[in-house]
């Protein structure tokens, strides 16, 4: 599923993407939504989203620096630090 949210007003829910295969040769589907109640919807899910996306992402970078750090501190000792 897509869905884009233009100007606030308007929302695009549908199957495409916006490459030149999906608008010119398969047959996709999408609803142009113009009730402000469910563009709003649409626009807090979407941040919600991006929001945990962001969340999930800065918490894979801690853990990968960890073990780099974990070892560091196991080393500070033989290293004379």
């Amino acid at each position: 599923m897509r869905a884009i949210v233009r100007d606030r007003r308007r929302a695009f829910i549908g199957s495409q993407s916006l490459r030149k295969l999906e608008l010119d040769q398969r047959r996709e589907v999408g609803l142009i939504i113009r009730d402000p109640e469910i563009v709003r919807a649409i626009k807090k899910t979407f941040r919600r989203d991006w929001m945990l996306t962001e969340m999930k992402k800065n918490k894979r970078r801690r853990r990968r620096r960890a073990p780099v750090h974990f070892l560091h501190l196991m080393l500070q000792p033989m290293l004379g630090r």
